[in-house]
């Protein structure tokens, strides 16, 4: 779905996650992982292949899915700037960025 090169939104949500989606249903990528099946796949409950689901059949059709990453936060202007350089201009930035694993960081005694 196209934009502006500066667009206003009431609320734009930094993040594709879990959190995301609990917020207002917009995503950046193509798949959405439900983490918490992870477990259940780990017990042999669940395949991977379950907890996976396009991200377009999440996403509510009110909803403006744009596909960027944000390269600046401007919470004094109410601004972000994406990734190709354009502004989105806000009212209420949620910001739910997510988690990284990094299980090579942990020790195992």
């Amino acid at each position: 779905m196209g934009f502006a090169a500066s667009a206003h939104y009431r609320i734009v949500v930094m993040g594709g996650g879990t959190a995301g989606v609990a917020i207002s249903n917009r995503f950046k990528n193509l798949d959405h992982y439900y983490q918490g099946g992870f477990t259940l796949v780990a017990g042999g409950l669940k395949t991977v292949a379950s907890c996976v689901k396009p991200t377009q059949a999440l996403i509510h059709p009110n909803s403006v899915w744009i596909q960027k990453s944000i390269a600046e936060l401007h919470p004094k202007n109410n601004s972000v700037i994406l990734d190709d350089d354009s502004e989105i201009k806000y009212d209420i930035l949620m910001v739910a960025p997510g988690l990284e694993l990094r299980y090579d960081m942990v020790s195992l005694f």
